[in-house]
């Protein structure tokens, strides 16, 4: 997979699909440290812990190196962290060398600076962080005074400052929490303080309440929650106080009665404190890191875990997040100062949505060099039989193509397009609308 030097500023690398491939030492070593995607395209990795020590200092990943910038003001290892949508990363809670705290922070990208936040209502350490879709946070959950809490309270960037929320019916901590595709967020399993739970709660921004939502078919804690593309969210793995476990859920919003199944596959290794990353123009989900050594994926589309390759180091505690660069993923520390980059393919069009007759440009790259990539559209509403492209990948594993076009009969449909390498065997699924309303019958 070719990776250009450019806006992103990551250098020139030739990595293959599904692969990990070392990249230059983070500038100190860290586990329970916070990662986030800044706009520009560099990574912010800050606090952690080093030989037990909670953290202060921060570090940028660009350009294939990192280096130090401004460090926070107070030493903190698991917090959460979230990219605003005004460019700026706020920083809540975790753990200091005396507990946990309500203290918040927050970074400027263009100062490469940190500045004190308003303090949460509560202390927290083991909470989730949620942006939503109006761009405010919700925060739920945590470890305060020596037990897990159960207030929720929303942070709005516009005053930079917390209100309260509410409160969730059960305490929890070591929870797991996900945005909905329709704006709501599912608060999912925990630790109540006595009993791992199976309990769920959904959030409503409008009328911010939270009420009781299905219950997982197994209790679990230190699990993973990921919306998938088509709106049904992966619950995976986590323990159930006892060991570790490889069952993973599916809750399906779109079902008459909204509710979690057990998947149809098991993971292929149990794990818990993880985590899960849902891959940006491939829709696969990368299981990493947390208690297992190995990695693997989810794919919808198949509805099956997957092998993939697995990081040279055992990660437990590491930080990640998925590159602006399309098909890389970065990996960052957990107990060490190295750092991996994970290869994917990718398959995407230029535009969300098209009127009939617009042709859409779909590319793609990380595939094999000249092998076959068959494409396979599925309707939702299926109106017609499955539609088959055969793509050639370039010498560099791109994908290029401008000759397909939605037409009039389309319009109100969303498709589902499946990418499959002929001799990589990789995989990738991305989606797209004909929904235009304004077409007017003419193309």
């Amino acid at each position: 997979m070719t990776v250009l030097t450019g806006a992103h500023g990551l250098r020139a690398a030739q990595m293959t699909s599904g692969t990990w491939a070392p990249t230059a030492n983070m500038v100190e070593a860290r586990s329970g440290a916070s990662a986030a995607l800044l706009q520009d395209g560099s990574v912010l990795i800050a606090g952690g812990a080093k030989d037990g020590e909670p953290l202060a200092s921060a570090e940028i990943f660009n350009r294939g190196s990192f280096s130090a910038t401004g460090s926070m003001l107070l030493a903190r290892r698991s917090a959460a962290a979230v990219a605003l949508k005004d460019g700026r990363v706020l920083i809540t809670g975790g753990t200091t060398s005396t507990g946990p705290t309500s203290e918040t922070e927050l970074y400027n990208p263009a100062t490469r600076s940190w500045t004190i936040g308003d303090s949460m209502l509560a202390s927290r350490s083991g909470h989730t962080a949620t942006l939503l879709a109006d761009g405010r946070v919700l925060i739920a959950g945590g470890e305060g005074s020596g037990a897990p809490g159960s207030t929720l309270e929303i942070f709005n960037p516009a005053t930079s400052s917390f209100s309260l929320a509410g409160t969730l019916a059960t305490p929890r901590k070591n929870h797991a929490a996900v945005l909905l595709s329709g704006g709501r967020v599912m608060i999912v399993g925990g630790f109540d303080g006595s009993h791992i739970l199976n309990s769920t709660e959904i959030f409503d921004p409008a009328t911010a309440q939270a009420s009781s939502g299905p219950s997982l078919s197994t209790a679990r804690m230190g699990h993973s929650a990921t919306t998938l593309l088509n709106g049904d969210v992966l619950i995976a793995g986590g323990s159930d106080g006892s060991k570790d476990l490889a069952s993973a859920e599916l809750y399906s919003s779109s079902a008459r009665t909204p509710g979690f199944a057990a998947s149809a596959a098991n993971m292929l290794s149990a794990r818990s404190s993880h985590s899960a990353f849902l891959l940006p123009h491939n829709a696969a989900v990368l299981m990493v890191g947390g208690s297992s050594a190995s990695a693997e994926l989810y794919q919808a589309w198949n509805s099956a875990f997957i092998a993939t390759g697995s990081p040279a180091t055992l990660r437990s505690g590491a930080a990640g997040t998925p590159l602006a660069a399309d098909g890389l993923l970065l990996l960052a520390g957990g107990e060490t100062a190295t750092a991996e980059l994970y290869g994917f393919p990718t398959i995407k069009t230029d535009k969300d949505d098209y009127r009939p007759g617009v042709r859409a440009i779909i590319t793609g790259g990380g595939w094999a060099s000249g092998e076959t990539v068959t494409l396979v559209f599925v309707e939702v509403p299926q109106r017609h039989p499955y539609q088959f492209l055969k793509l050639t990948a370039d010498a560099s594993g791109n994908l290029y193509y401008d000759q397909w076009a939605p037409e009039r009969h389309d319009v109100g449909v969303r498709f589902y397009v499946t990418a499959a390498g002929s001799l990589s065997g990789s995989q990738a699924q991305m989606t797209f609308t004909d929904g235009d309303i304004t077409w007017n019958g003419n193309v």
